[in-house]
């Protein structure tokens, strides 16, 4: 009973991750959380998932990120035409995003992403 009871505690261990797993997540994962926010749009999560340095270049045109999205009364327009990840393409510490639309004219945009401080932030917008 006792050995039932320890191959129990370790299955549970191993998959509640006590082996040393992060919680970092992956290009991928960033990527789809930020089509999500746009989707859904969550202006503070998109702004949460940009790198330091992006939000500066933001900052050129508007006070802060999140100003942008509190300014412009539709910033998520693209997103009445249901975004979807198309593919994430990983090179090193850096990578590159395709996202499309699901509704409406077809139409493709890319976003760069890069690990910063270990975390995978977006850091630019393509077309």
């Amino acid at each position: 009973m006792l050995r039932v009871a320890v191959c129990c505690l370790l299955a549970f261990m191993v998959v509640a991750g006590c082996g040393g797993e992060t919680d970092q997540l992956t290009p991928r994962e960033v990527a789809e959380a930020y089509v999500d926010a746009l989707n859904h749009r969550d202006g503070a999560k998109v702004c949460a998932l940009y790198s330091d340095d992006y939000k500066r270049q933001l900052a050129h045109f508007y006070s802060s990120c999140e100003s942008f999205y509190e300014k412009d009364p539709d910033p998520f327009s693209r997103a009445r035409y249901g975004l979807f990840l198309q593919s994430v393409q990983v090179r090193g510490d850096h990578a590159k995003a395709m996202m499309a639309t699901r509704r409406g004219p077809e139409t493709t945009c890319s976003f760069e992403l890069a690990q910063v401080d270990g975390e995978w932030r977006l850091t630019g917008q393509g077309i």
